[in-house]
């Protein structure tokens, strides 16, 4: 749900309820709006309306621009399809900026597709800028940002680890994931920096020893599991 001060634009299923609001003892239902998808998340910009439609674990998404001066009759005035799901989005100033990603298929990948008012614009593989930096969760992750006056949108396409959250700043977009390490890499990691500080001088020797000997991590994980819960 948003609201600019008068109106306020509610989300009910596959549609979008256009209401004025202002006074309230007058509040009446001005205009509906139907989609064909889900709404994951709707922005009002003066007399703009952005919808971001479709399914957030889908293979396509949408940006839909809604004329809505007069709150009577919005007119959609541009539709953006976006090749992956939706991650997240946030509004500055006139610009609207979405995070989407694209899962890859390590057989075939193919960078997204683009569809601008019907024109189809495919991202180059060289156009997709990677870290050098091994990730075991590869996705397509692209950040657009469309002018909400001109209606241009510019996007940009990065190879990362699959990202679930994002942060923003008036300057910056921050993708977080999940960092991903080697169980063996971990559980050292876990007894040298909790078990051992913790635990009695005599289980630590326990410990030492366990961790000095020739079984496989597995072997030792549970050998020491036992002695961390007696």
């Amino acid at each position: 749900m948003k609201n600019d001060g008068k109106y306020i634009y509610a989300v009910s299923g596959k549609k979008i309820v256009v209401v004025d609001a202002y006074p309230a003892e007058d509040m009446k239902i001005l205009s509906e709006i139907e989609l064909n998808e889900s709404a994951s998340e709707i922005f009002i910009n003066d007399d703009k309306l952005i919808v971001f439609g479709g399914y957030q674990y889908g293979g396509e998404n949408s940006i839909l621009v809604y004329d809505v001066f007069d709150r009577k009759n919005p007119e959609l005035e541009k539709e953006i399809k976006l090749d992956g799901y939706y991650v997240d989005s946030r509004m500055i100033g006139d610009y609207v900026y979405v995070v989407s990603s694209k899962y890859i298929n390590a057989e075939n990948p193919e960078p997204p597709i683009f569809v601008v008012g019907g024109i189809e614009k495919a991202v180059q593989p060289e156009d997709v800028y990677y870290f050098d930096y091994l990730d075991y969760s590869y996705t397509f992750t692209s950040v657009s940002a469309l002018n909400i006056k001109n209606g241009e949108l510019e996007s940009k396409t990065y190879l990362l680890g699959s990202s679930g959250t994002i942060y923003v700043s008036e300057d910056n977009i921050y993708l977080t994931y999940t960092k991903q390490m080697e169980y063996k890499t971990k559980f050292e990691q876990q007894v040298e920096e909790v078990y051992i500080p913790l635990l009695p001088a005599s289980e630590k020797t326990k410990i030492r020893e366990i961790m000095d000997s020739g079984k496989n991590i597995w072997e030792k994980s549970s050998e020491i599991q036992k002695i961390v819960y007696d």
